[in-house]
Order: structure tokens, then C-alpha cells, then sequence
């Protein structure tokens, strides 16, 4: 699992494990869960630039790449978004979107507009929902990692509709967006 900045480390580092042909095939990742992750913007800051990302020209078109190896091999990628972190100043990732699968939790039991809360969210819901039945209609650490990857294959964004108020994942609902 990947929170925030950390999903681009932990794609670059699983691409490195995929890249090993010494690793063997058990000690690879066959599922990653990018938390609410940040991907920088598509365009540097003035006076900076992603030469060192070199074949490709940004973050977010890296992390797309790395994905669509990672999936060829038979990895399954959860993206799980649950704040607008991306929508003021990031890059919102339209090439990942079209081959993993989103689901965004929608956490309006945390008070106001809380971004921190509601960013740093994501993977204690992800992990939290270990110990439910899936019944959301999305993936989750309870699904097994064979829906993880059908699941994956659909490439679909989804969004909650039940159990916004509450914390606890037993409740939660999903539908596509």
C-alpha cells in the first residue's frame, strides 16, 4: 500500500521488484493499493523539471506506464480516493483511470472540510474493511485478490452511496460513477 506521495514509491519500488529477475515470483507484489495518492502535477513548478523521469514526462504518465507493466504481469492496482487532494493541485491521472479501478469513499462523518482527515482516511478505511464481508460492490482488503483483478479489468471509477456518515466499512455501498 502506497499513501499519498508513497503510491508513486510503492509503483516505482513493485516495478523494480517485476525488473528482478532474481526476485522470486512470491516475493513480488500481486496487489497494490494507492491511498488516496498524490500524483505531482503534470507540469513542473517554474524553474524545475521530470528529466530524471526520463522516458516519461511526468509523474502521473510514469505511474500510468508502471501500472500497465504491473497488470501485463498479473498484478492487481486499487486506487482508493477519498479527498479532493488531486482537484486543487495535482494531476488527476485520466490515463491511470482508464485502466485501474477507482473507488472513491465519500467520508462526510468527519466534521467540516477536514482534507487531512479526509486524505488520510483512505487507507484506514482500505484497512479497516479487512475485517467486514464484502457486500460494497467494490474492491476491498477483504476481496480475494482474484476480484481484485477482474475488478481492476472493468477500469471503472465508483463512487459511495451508503454509509457516508459513519466510519466503519460495514456499511458502505458503492455504484459507478
Amino acid at each position: 500500500m502506497g499513501h499519498s506521495l508513497g503510491a508513486q514509491m510503492a509503483l516505482a519500488l513493485s516495478e523494480q521488484a517485476y525488473a528482478d529477475a532474481a526476485l522470486p515470483s512470491r516475493q513480488r507484489p500481486g496487489r497494490l493499493i494507492l491511498a488516496d495518492p498524490y500524483w505531482s502535477p503534470a507540469n513542473p513548478l517554474p524553474n524545475h523539471h521530470y528529466r530524471y523521469l526520463a522516458p516519461d514526462t511526468n509523474p502521473a504518465e510514469r505511474s500510468a506506464r508502471i501500472v500497465r507493466n504491473l497488470q501485463a504481469q498479473g498484478a492487481a492496482i486499487e486506487w482508493v480516493k477519498s479527498s479532493p487532494l488531486l482537484d486543487i493541485g495535482g494531476d488527476n491521472n485520466s490515463a491511470l483511470l482508464a485502466i485501474a479501478s477507482r473507488s472513491e469513499t465519500v467520508p462526510d462523518y468527519l466534521s467540516g472540510l477536514a482534507l487531512g482527515d479526509r486524505h488520510n482516511s483512505a487507507p484506514r478505511w482500505y484497512m479497516w474493511s479487512y475485517g467486514f464481508e464484502n457486500r460494497s460492490g467494490v474492491s476491498t482488503a477483504a476481496s480475494s485478490d482474484d476480484f481484485a483483478a477482474t475488478f481492476m479489468l472493468l477500469a471503472r471509477a465508483s463512487v459511495q452511496q451508503q454509509g457516508t456518515q459513519t466510519a466503519t466499512p460495514d456499511d458502505d455501498r458503492f455504484a459507478p460513477k
